[in-house]
């Protein structure tokens, strides 16, 4: 279990930006803020009144005291006055507050809506090829953690940021227009505070980031054994896994510890000067109050507005890992949409013809990696209602020419065509709704089968999957589920066995009804039944239609118009069944060792 010790190890580069990508990622965040720029207008007028609203309190005790209790009898009017104007404002910024937080928090969820739809409609569109590269557990996590991090943010971070900052620049204003000399005094202690926090900031933000890598390591290994467990038990892993999360366990708790560490010994340190600092302010006051330079209500003021400097300090410093998270998080996330798909549709595009459905493949060549092709110079032209078996040996090409015909994947040099029109001068839209493909493990999706079913053409109804069933002779099968086509089944499809699966899929690509239909042979082993089901469903399910089918088993190729053998990317033989049988070639070699093998 080394390399889940490593995964642990591992530090995700993704998660520490430089300035310059930092600048870039805010840029793009208040551009894509323009929907709501003028709310967002109100906002920061409202914050600003807020925070006004909550620097009011120490001035009017300043005023009331220099200007109405100094005065004895005659200055009484002054402090009533004082004691009703900060009512006025604690009221004034209780609703401010209230005001500032929703529309913060309005605008904030509104982009994060927008964000959402824009990624998973980006990767929606993006080609096949992408999904062999990336990793499904990154997308997700792109959508969940990423996302996740910007919403802690925006929830409760991002006013928190806004307030401290105003607070300390406005606090600043406010105390030197009651008195620079001792507003110098002030800032002259707060050299110390911004040390510590700058200190604190660049060992924390280290610590903040392995505690996330470390939790991730945690759940990739229960994920893992979770998923695998039927494994595990068979092979007696148990305590061997066990040891190995208690060890990715154990970096976490470390790394938990380390940031509590630090916090230990940042956070009296705050507190010691800030303790300090009221003692400096207030002894200096009160030798300038002496002196007549002041009063002793601007003492008082200034020492109450010490918290007002001190405190934003700490809490940007807090909050900075925060903000360095969801920085990155917004960075990935918009990496993401910057990513562009290799099968693009072309501005003047055409729709594919309403016609017979001949597929024609002209000397097309492909490789996933440079110089190394899998499809060589392939030609091979389908007419119309033939039914096509594509057999050979496990990487001869067969499902990369598959991916071809689908407009998975364009070739590198040839061309693929349906009724003339090249697939690469056609919408994207038309080729979905001429060409149906069916993969060899047929996929559902969280809801009932008949939903399942209906996801084949949009708009269809119960009504449509039920005759869906009805016509492909497998409604005796379906509504052998408990709730019959009303079934709920989850996306993994727990409750359905391969098998019937494969029959909500046959099932689906009837609905939509393709002139092509392509599909993927499944290889698991199906119950007797279930596999009668789906041969006699497979019949008429390609009736009337070109089909293409990847044969797994070469029974498949014995009821075909067309049996083409693959090999190395080649085609090497390609005729009918007993044609290929009497010819002896490389298919009839193949076909003896399947019959002896069965």
């Amino acid at each position: 279990m080394s390399s889940v010790q490593g995964a642990v190890e591992e530090v995700d580069s993704d998660d520490k930006l430089t300035r310059k990508q930092r600048r870039v990622v805010i840029r793009m965040a208040i551009r894509g803020l323009r929907p709501w720029r003028r709310l967002a207008v109100v906002a920061a007028i409202v914050i600003l009144a807020a925070t006004l609203a909550r620097l009011a309190g120490p001035k009017l005790i300043a005023w009331g005291i220099d200007s109405g209790i100094g005065r004895g009898s005659d200055g009484l009017s002054v402090v009533t006055w004082a004691a009703v104007l900060w009512v006025v404002a604690s009221v004034a910024g209780y609703f401010l507050t209230r005001s500032q937080i929703w529309l913060v928090s309005y605008i904030g969820e509104q982009y994060l809506r927008d964000l959402r739809v824009r990624v998973f409609s980006h990767i929606e569109s993006l080609d096949i090829d992408f999904f062999s590269r990336e990793r499904s557990g990154r997308l997700v996590s792109r959508m969940t953690s990423d996302v996740e991090s910007l919403q802690h943010f925006v929830s409760q971070g991002l006013i928190i940021l806004i307030s401290s900052v105003l607070t300390f620049f406005l606090t600043l204003v406010i105390l030197f227009t009651m008195s620079v000399e001792l507003t110098l005094v002030t800032l002259a202690v707060l050299p110390p505070l911004i040390v510590a926090s700058i200190v604190f900031r660049s060992y924390a933000n280290p610590a903040y980031l392995r505690v996330r890598e470390r939790i991730a390591g945690v759940l990739n290994r229960l994920q893992e054994n979770l998923t695998g467990i039927r494994v595990v038990q068979a092979f007696g892993r148990e305590e061997i896994d066990a040891g190995a999360f208690e060890m990715a366990n154990e970096s976490h708790f470390k790394a938990q510890v380390r940031t509590a560490r630090i916090s230990a010994i940042y956070f009296p340190v705050v507190e010691f000067v800030g303790l300090a600092g009221g003692a400096v302010v207030l002894g200096a006051g009160a030798a300038f109050a002496s002196d007549g330079a002041i009063g002793f209500g601007v003492v008082i003021a200034f020492v109450f507005y010490l918290s007002n400097l001190f405190d934003p300090i700490q809490q940007v410093t807090q909050l900075y890992n925060d903000f360095q998270a969801a920085t990155a998080a917004l960075h990935k996330l918009h990496a993401l949409l910057d990513v562009e798909a290799k099968i693009q549709e072309k501005p003047d595009a055409v729709e594919l013809p309403d016609g017979p459905g001949r597929l024609r493949i002209e000397r097309a060549t492909f490789a996933y990696e440079e110089n190394r092709p899998v499809i060589r110079d392939v030609t091979l032209d389908l007419e119309p209602g033939t039914r096509v078996a594509l057999v050979g040996q496990t990487g001869a090409g067969k499902s990369t020419l598959v991916k071809l015909m689908t407009r998975f994947y364009d070739p590198n040099s040839g061309s693929v065509r349906f009724d003339d029109v090249d697939l690469r001068d056609a919408t994207v839209n038309s080729l979905r709704k001429m060409i149906g493909f069916v993969p060899q493990e047929g996929h559902v999706f969280s809801g009932t089968v008949w939903e399942n079913i209906a996801y084949g053409r949009q708009g269809a109804s119960r009504a449509d999957a039920i005759e869906s069933c009805e016509q492909l002779g497998i409604a005796g099968v379906i509504s052998s589920l408990p709730d019959g086509i009303d079934t709920e089944v989850d996306e993994k499809g727990g409750r359905l066995s391969a098998g019937q699966r494969q029959l909500i899929a046959l099932a689906r690509a009837h609905l939509a009804d393709p002139r092509i239909l392509i599909m993927d042979e499944a290889t698991s082993a199906l119950d007797p039944a279930t596999a009668a089901a789906i041969e006699d469903a497979i019949p008429t399910l390609m009736k009337g239609r070109t089909s293409v089918i990847i044969a797994h088993r070469l029974a498949t190729a014995v009821r075909s118009d067309l049996v083409v053998l693959m090999d190395d990317g080649r085609i090497a033989e390609m005729g009918g069944h007993e044609d290929l049988l009497r010819h002896g070639g490389p298919y009839a070699e193949l076909y003896r060792q399947w019959s002896g093998a069965n």
